[in-house]
C-alpha cells in the first residue's frame, strides 16, 4: 500500500490515539480528527500533525479512509450524519457492519483486539486486527492498511467478531475484575497486592504456554470441600464476592477434565 494514504478519525480516545500513532509511524498521513470533546481532538491532532475539526462534514476533506473510533452507542448517530463514497470503518467488536449502510457503499470494520489505556505503550504489530468490508475492494484496502501496522490481520464476519469479543471480555475484563476482588480482599486484611504478583505472572504464563483447561488448579479442581467451605465462611461479609466464588467454583467442578 502507498504510504501516502490519508486517514481521518472520528473520535480521539484511547483507540483512536494508539491507532493514529501506529499509522503515523508507518508513514501514513493523519488528516483530520474530530471529537465531542474538542480538547481531545486538539491534543491528538497536535500529536499526529492532523487538523482538529469542529464539523463532521469536514471529516471527508483531504482523506481516503475515515475510522470511526467512538463508543458503540454513538456509531449509529455518526452514521446517520455522514454521507460519503470514501471508505468508512468503525472499530467496534460488537456492532455489526450494516449499521454503516446509510453512509455509503464503501464501509467496513477495523477492530483491534486489544485493551487500550491512556499513554500506556502498545506494540501494535502484536495486536490482532479483525477486518470486514461491504465489498471486495473495501475489504482489500482495509486489510492492506491493517497489515501496515499489525502482523496478525484476520477476516471475520460481524457474527464471528461478536463471539470473539465475548471471549475477550472473559479473558480481559472479567479476569481484571477478579484481580480487583483479590486486591480488595487483601486490603481488608492489610496485605499488599504485591504478594500475588508472582502467582499471577505464573498463572498467565501457564495459560498462554499450555491449554488453560489443562492448567486449572485449586480447591474446586481438586474437590477439596473443606477448603471451599472455609472460603465461603470468610466471604459471608462480602455477599457479592461469595456469589461470584460459588458460580466459578460450580463451573470448575462441572467441567470435565482429563486425568
Amino acid at each position: 500500500m502507498n504510504s501516502s494514504l490519508r486517514v481521518s478519525f472520528v473520535g480521539a480516545g484511547n483507540v483512536a490515539g494508539h491507532m493514529a500513532m501506529a499509522m503515523l509511524r508507518k508513514g501514513l498521513t493523519i488528516s483530520n480528527i474530530i471529537s465531542l470533546k474538542r480538547q481531545n481532538s486538539v491534543h491528538l491532532a497536535d500529536m499526529v500533525g492532523a487538523h482538529s475539526i469542529d464539523h463532521l462534514d469536514d471529516i471527508t476533506k483531504n482523506t481516503d479512509i475515515i475510522i470511526v473510533a467512538v463508543k458503540d452507542d454513538s456509531i449509529a448517530d455518526i452514521a446517520a450524519k455522514l454521507k460519503t463514497e470514501l471508505i468508512v470503518a468503525h472499530t467496534s467488536g460488537t456492532v455489526e457492519l450494516p449499521i454503516l449502510n446509510s453512509v455509503g457503499k464503501n464501509t467496513g470494520v477495523f477492530y483491534p483486539l486489544q485493551t487500550f489505556s491512556g499513554d500506556t505503550p502498545i506494540s501494535f504489530r502484536e495486536v490482532p486486527i479483525l477486518i470486514e468490508g461491504s465489498n471486495t475492494q473495501t475489504t482489500d484496502i482495509l486489510t492492506e492498511l491493517a497489515e501496515m501496522i499489525s502482523d496478525k490481520v484476520l477476516l471475520h464476519s460481524s457474527e464471528e467478531r461478536k463471539r470473539i469479543h465475548l471471549s475477550a471480555v472473559f479473558a480481559c475484563n472479567f479476569t481484571n475484575h477478579l484481580l480487583a476482588i483479590a486486591q480488595d480482599l487483601l486490603t481488608c486484611n492489610e496485605c499488599s497486592f504485591d504478594l500475588l504478583h508472582p502467582l499471577i505472572k505464573e498463572t498467565m504464563r501457564k495459560a498462554l504456554a499450555e491449554n488453560p483447561h489443562d492448567s486449572q488448579t485449586g480447591p474446586a479442581r481438586r474437590g477439596d470441600t473443606d477448603v471451599i467451605d472455609n472460603h465461603r465462611f470468610m466471604l459471608n461479609r462480602h455477599p457479592m464476592y461469595l456469589e461470584i466464588y460459588n458460580l466459578i467454583t460450580q463451573s470448575i467442578q462441572e467441567t470435565k477434565y482429563d486425568g
